[in-house]
């Protein structure tokens, strides 16, 4: 795993190579798409926010943004707790409480 708990590896940037994450199969995608797979994130996010009609369930929401961001893996460290505040922090908003999510789990 990229896990170096190092924060001052490219802190709040986007990654600039490729990694491989220790026990995974699958590979995160290559460097040069995280940028247009994040943007493309954030747009269906905004959208999902702001059109009553097309808003999924908040629980379902975070669930999705939780997984996309750690599948497309866009930083060198730290991918997983970011995921982890962003979910809680939207859950949180809805009126929902945080959720704990074990390293194991």
């Amino acid at each position: 795993m990229v896990e170096s708990h190092n924060l001052d590896v490219d802190p709040g940037k986007y990654r600039v190579h490729n990694v491989r994450i220790t026990g995974a199969t699958k590979m995160p995608p290559d460097f040069l798409k995280v940028t247009r797979m994040m943007d493309d994130l954030i747009a269906f996010l905004n959208l999902n926010l702001q059109d009553k009609e097309k808003k999924e369930h908040p629980v379902k929401t975070a669930a999705f943004m939780h997984h996309k961001l750690v599948e497309i893996h866009p930083f060198t460290d730290g991918n997983g707790r970011v995921a982890r505040l962003l979910t809680n922090l939207f859950l949180v908003k809805e009126g929902y409480p945080p959720i704990v999510l074990r390293k194991e789990e």
